[in-house]
């Protein structure tokens, strides 16, 4: 298992923007989440920003379908954002790439150039997902400045094995940019703390407020410390969750209980049956 603290030596500063979807304008939704990341990045020194899975477009059909006036459109906004604040960005919208159309999340740095992506690998087909967008094909990890971020997108996190997967591959921090709604949020929130206790490092969870379609979206954006305790959340209405992220909290947690070291690779699986047996009494 690769050490994340291999990298990351000094504590980092996260905002989280929990913005609302109030329209079926891709546009108005953008201008009022950047308005938030400003008004959010004005008073203190933040190093990166995360904002909840297609925070502008929501799953609003002919946005997803038609994406390139929009994604081009975001880009601009968080270049503009990013080189005059100095900080990295990580946003996620639909995208065009050779003719197929990802639920993708960009990693952009304090320059405003766009070092990665992530294309959503596990695609929610209850919701009609996996007919909007194409699957991604790898998980990635990022280092940012030193820290090693992975992503998973929303319904991704009831898939601990991706968590574990990106956790082994040395990340320090994962990010969940999501749309989970009202009336399941409490599963989510358990999901961020559970995948945090057994890979031992920062969940952030970036949620959306708003409405989509009948669904009213739940907001409670957290940071969930490596021992499963949040950091600081936000409510169920929009709003700005700063949390500073200190990598010796990876390594106090990991010398106390040592997971990576007591970890075996269990493939045997044994079916025992256990078939019932009648006895007949007799009478006396």
């Amino acid at each position: 298992m690769l050490d994340p603290l291999d990298h990351w030596k000094e504590p980092i500063v996260a905002m989280v923007v929990q913005n609302h979807l109030s329209s079926k304008d891709p546009l108005e939704n953008m201008e009022m989440a950047v308005g938030q990341i400003r008004s959010g990045l004005d008073d203190d020194d933040v190093d990166i920003v995360v904002l909840p899975e297609l925070f502008a477009t929501g799953f609003e059909r002919k946005a997803i379908l038609n994406p390139d006036r929009i994604s081009s459109r975001i880009n601009e906004s968080m270049e503009d954002i990013s080189t005059c604040y100095r900080v990295n960005l990580i946003y996620s919208m639909p995208y065009r790439d050779n003719g197929s159309i990802y639920n993708r999340a960009f990693l952009m740095d304090r320059e405003g150039r766009i070092k990665g992506h992530y294309d959503k690998t596990h695609l929610f087909s209850r919701s009609g997902e996996d007919r909007l967008f194409s699957p991604g094909g790898s998980l990635r990890v990022f280092e940012i400045e030193g820290l090693p971020i992975g992503i998973v997108t929303c319904y991704e996190i009831r898939y601990p094995e991706l968590a574990l997967s990106l956790a082994r591959s040395g990340a320090g921090v994962i990010l969940n940019p999501a749309q989970w709604p009202d009336f399941r949020i409490s599963q989510w929130t358990t999901l961020l703390r559970a995948r945090a206790i057994e890979n031992q490092l920062f969940v952030i969870g970036a949620n959306i407020t708003g409405n989509i379609g009948n669904y009213s979206m739940g907001g409670h954006s957290c940071i969930v410390e490596p021992f499963g305790e949040p950091a600081g959340s936000l409510g169920g209405g929009p709003g700005i969750l700063k949390c500073t992220l200190d990598p010796n909290k990876i390594s106090s947690f990991r010398k106390k209980i040592r997971m990576a070291d007591d970890r075996r690779e269990i493939d045997r699986i044994e079916r025992i049956e256990i078939s019932t047996v009648h006895i007949r009494r007799e009478r006396s």
